[in-house]
């Protein structure tokens, strides 16, 4: 067989497939409605529900709008009748009246001068093929759909018709109340046109933009992934919304429009989403950019000021986040600055113990890295940490630790010296920075006490705050600990309050010997369980030996101080 053409064409059972074209929802009848009744020249749209039984119910949408001159294209796949403007601006595809496919509908429709027209449509209509009768009615200009449903979806209806109705360009009225409109670009900071589209720029500093449409097509209002630029350091992001004025090349995937078309067109938007954005920002005066954002924002013709300065002063993080408290605003400023990087939490910890023991001004200039402000003058006029390592002396035996280095694993966790070497890139020369300290942390891959690389300074260094086993143990906790979020452990509270018993037992243990620590466990039990047992004005004596157990209570005994009574 010789085929000389082919062209493209509908087969006519697909016309057994329309009840799958929408998700027959609510909300796809109300958009779907009211997008007709729009394109028809309406400047009112009247619904109402009425309750028919029990179960049933009926749902009704009238407008004034230029109605249906022939009945035979309400039901014909594909064909939309619209004029060739409205063809142009919207590409309608003649499929909307099928978001009603599979329901019984009473439909009446007059176009101009001519006789209105109404007919019943049941379930099986929509696939049969079978021919519908028409008939006669007198009625004003305008289209009505009287729709069954279930009457436990009424509330649904509802709330359908009042979201497709709050961007929409004309009044809307539900059972005898007109549903309030809100401009889809309401409290934009700044708005430009653009190729027919009206481009707001929002700020949000909680995400909300993610899950709220960004586009609006006349009351269709569909999500879609417009550029967002965030701020460093800060909750705040920039994102946009486009209200849609007149934009042919801006399509909606079909037939339920509920997606925006991928085209070359979407990167063009995608670009001036992005500079409306920088416009918005250039007329805050003052921003905190990345310098990868300010040259973009140049190359799209925006000269914005450098970043505001201003970076996080150096506390060390733990382990487990919950327990960090680095939430400082980025503040400190000035050009004597030393910058250094995210380290281990055990490292961090050990710098930071290092600071406090030694005293050292430099305390007060070590701040955070911010590799995003690169390229800005006055960030990369300061100075860098480029290393860092910690020298252990025990004896005649020295250790170095380097970063990621292996695991000290001292027999004996007291030593006789510690100190922190940090090497500071200084207009491009280095400079070692020694601080002496008493404690060094090593990172441990399972996070765990047991397998914990420690090492203090016996007795302390001179002028420092003394290492307590409390104090000590707060280091641990931060430098090692770390809840599970498996289902089988129990909640954070609960871990955190068995690892500071483990914790607090070791630092006693490695500060003060065995056999303090081993006492100073019996006492935490005592006060976490027993003590609030002990009757207010009693004393209680225990003796525990060779597994025997005596406990006795008594009367305190009487304060010296106290005066006689009366």
């Amino acid at each position: 067989m010789t085929v000389h053409a082919i062209r493209a064409c509908v087969d006519p059972r697909v016309i057994q497939t329309v009840t799958r074209l929408f998700n027959q929802t609510e909300g796809d009848i109300a958009a779907e409605m009211l997008q007709n009744a729009r394109r028809a020249g309406a400047t009112r749209v009247i619904v109402s529900t009425t309750q028919l039984s029990h179960d049933r119910a009926c749902l009704r949408i009238s407008d004034n709008g230029r109605g249906i001159d022939d009945p035979a294209k309400l039901l014909r796949l594909g064909a939309s009748g619209w004029d060739d403007e409205t063809l142009r601006r919207e590409d309608p595809a003649g499929m909307g009246v099928f978001s009603l496919a599979g329901r019984k509908v009473d439909v009446s429709s007059r176009a101009g001068t001519a006789m209105g027209w109404s007919a019943h449509i049941d379930e099986g209509d929509w696939t049969s093929g079978h021919e519908i009768a028409i008939h006669s009615c007198v009625r004003s200009p305008g289209t009505t759909f009287a729709i069954e449903m279930s009457a436990g979806r009424l509330e649904d209806a509802r709330k359908a018709i009042t979201n497709a109705a709050r961007h929409y360009p004309i009044d809307v009225e539900f059972n005898g109340e007109i549903v309030e409109r809100q401009d889809f670009l309401a409290n934009a900071t700044h708005i430009e046109i653009w190729n027919g589209l009206r481009i707001g720029v929002f700020t949000d500093n909680r995400g909300a933009w993610r899950r709220t449409p960004s586009i609006n097509f006349q009351g269709l209002t569909v999500h879609h992934g417009l550029p967002t630029i965030a701020e460093i350091d800060s909750d705040r992001q920039w994102c946009a919304k486009v209200h849609v004025i007149d934009c042919p090349a801006l399509q909606l995937t079909l037939p339920a429009r509920k997606e925006v078309v991928v085209s070359p067109f979407i990167d063009e938007l995608a670009a001036a989403v992005r500079s409306a954005i920088y416009t918005a920002i250039a007329s805050q005066g003052e921003h905190r950019l990345s310098y990868e954002n300010w040259c973009e924002a140049a190359v799209l013709g925006i000269i914005l000021p450098n970043a505001k300065q201003g970076l996080r002063l150096f506390k060390p993080r733990a382990y487990d986040e919950s327990l960090s408290s680095d939430y400082a605003p980025p503040t400190t400023i000035g050009d004597n600055l030393v910058l250094i990087d995210d380290l281990e939490a055990a490292e961090e910890q050990s710098l930071a113990r290092a600071l406090i023991a030694s005293r050292d001004a430099i305390a007060g200039t070590l701040v955070r890295s911010e590799p995003a402000f690169k390229g800005y003058d006055w960030y990369d006029r300061l100075s860098q940490v480029e290393s860092l390592r910690f020298i252990v002396k025990q004896g005649t035996a020295i250790y170095v630790d380097t970063l990621e280095g292996d695991l000290i694993n001292l027999a004996d966790r007291q030593v006789d010296a510690i100190a922190a070497e940090l090497t500071i890139i200084t207009d491009g020369l280095p400079q070692v920075h020694q601080l002496n300290t008493d404690l060094l942390l090593q990172p441990d891959e399972n996070y765990d006490l047991d397998g914990a690389s420690i090492a203090v300074v016996k007795g302390g260094i001179a002028g420092a705050e003394a290492l307590t086993p409390a104090i000590l143990a707060e280091y641990l906790d931060n430098a090692y600990f770390c809840h599970s979020d498996d289902s089988n452990c129990d909640s954070f509270d609960t871990q955190l309050r068995y690892w500071q018993k483990d914790s607090r037992h070791l630092a006693v243990r490695t500060l003060l010997g065995d056999d303090e620590a081993v006492s100073d466990s019996i006492l935490q039990a005592f006060l976490d369980s027993v003590a609030w047992l002990v009757p207010q004005g009693s004393r209680l004596r225990l003796h525990h030996e060779k597994g025997e157990t005596t406990i006795s209570l008594e009367p305190a005994a009487a304060d010296p101080a106290a005066p006689p009574v009366a």
